[in-house]
């Protein structure tokens, strides 16, 4: 899979028994629906760094499982900004966003994050 943001490979690491898909060049996270449940201390070990502000400004992207053009969406809560796929509900995160969101209850605002 590549990423939806610069294009690069997409690995696959385990975070808390789920399996998040993580840019190797930009640090972008892409979670598909239902991959909600990690621990604060297992975000931060995957989501390392800042997002590049050229990268995190660019909206147009589509999503890498249906090629869908995704929604920009913003977190009332604090104000990021991601992306989702209306059609199969993945979310991409820039570097950084994730931790951003919710440092204290990751898993909380996922599940959330889902149901909007």
């Amino acid at each position: 899979m590549l990423c939806p943001k610069c294009a690069g490979r997409m690995e696959t690491t385990t975070v808390a028994d789920q399996r998040i898909d993580r840019c190797t060049i930009c640090k972008g996270v892409w979670l598909d629906l239902g991959e909600t449940a990690a621990p604060a201390s297992a975000v931060a070990a995957v989501d390392d760094g800042p997002a590049r502000p050229v990268l995190a400004a660019r909206r147009d992207i589509h999503c890498p499982r249906c090629r869908t053009a995704t929604a920009a969406v913003t977190d009332p809560g604090c104000g990021v900004l991601y992306e989702k796929c209306s059609v199969c509900q993945g979310v991409f995160l820039d570097a950084g966003e994730w931790r951003k969101l919710n440092p204290r209850s990751p898993g909380k605002w996922l599940r959330g994050l889902f149901t909007h």
